[in-house]
């Protein structure tokens, strides 16, 4: 038998030994609720109340359906649940009613899903002129967001990868905006289907990137620029490393979980019940 001595060094051997669980960037993972729109439509009460049971306190939201902004708030706090972030359809003129929302949500961070509507740009045959006039605009919802109290961030899919003249769309994006007032939400998933390695965009543009989206794919068969991917996936089921994103994640204020639908193997709860244990272990 091991007498206490023994047994207390071989415990602490093992403690140094086993990695400590513990969620990236020392807060809990936030969720776009974009990945639960199923059951969110169906049922926003019991489907807030699941995620506050997995362990989610904050969210990012893209529509809130029947809810006002005001109610869609109250909904929230009644389940232990904050909105940070939101995601919002932007166009070229005054967005004021917005950045009502925005406010109503309670949220810091205001996000345009992508420019290419508002400036009549086909995402699928956007070419240079297209993100030059997406970066001007950018930087003036930015100011106004700015002057209203808000962040402006722009997000990506893989289509801003596309590169001309030996610079992608992306780089256009943020290397024609002011720090000041246009940040960006990096999804990392998408920029990994276009071929783009998340912690190295982190590293080259430090910074630049408040928000990241966590979100996994199926591996393409090669990398894609055009609209659309391959299948989403769980977290840890794809091929997507975060361990050196998160490690380069300097300066992000929020991450979000995100899953691509439809949902095939697990119910969109469910799969956002393994992409929160996946972050918390990792």
């Amino acid at each position: 038998m091991l007498h206490r001595r023994d047994f207390t060094a071989a415990a602490l051997a093992v403690c140094l030994t086993r990695p400590a669980s513990a969620d990236p960037l020392g807060q809990r993972p936030g969720i776009q609720l974009y990945t639960v729109k199923d059951t969110l439509a169906a049922d926003a009460p019991g489907t807030l109340k699941q995620l506050t049971a997995i362990g989610y306190r904050t969210v990012e939201t893209f529509d809130l359906g029947r809810y006002s902004p005001q109610d869609f708030r109250k909904l929230l706090a009644a389940n232990g649940l904050a909105c940070v972030s939101c995601h919002l359809d932007f166009k070229d003129g005054d967005n004021g009613a917005l950045f009502d929302i925005a406010h109503a949500l309670g949220a810091h961070y205001v996000v345009s899903a992508g420019l290419f509507g508002a400036v009549r740009a086909n995402p699928a045959s956007a070419n240079a002129a297209a993100f030059h006039a997406m970066a001007a605009l950018a930087g003036r919802i930015g100011a106004a967001a700015k002057k209203a109290g808000l962040y402006f961030a722009l997000h990506n899919h893989n289509m801003e990868f596309r590169v001309f003249g030996g610079v992608t769309g992306h780089d256009m994006l943020v290397n024609e905006t002011d720090p000041a007032l246009v940040s960006f939400e990096l999804d990392c998933g998408w920029a990994a289907v276009a071929g783009r390695d998340a912690a190295e965009l982190l590293a080259a543009h430090p910074g630049r990137y408040s928000l990241l989206h966590i979100k996994d794919f199926q591996r393409p068969p090669a990398p894609r620029t055009a609209p659309g991917g391959p299948p989403g996936a769980v977290l840890g089921k794809g091929f997507v490393d975060y361990r050196p994103v998160f490690a380069a994640a300097k300066g992000v204020k929020h991450y979000f979980v995100e899953q691509e639908p439809p949902f095939r193997e697990v119910t969109s709860l469910e799969a956002a019940r393994q992409d929160y244990a996946y972050l918390h272990n990792l």
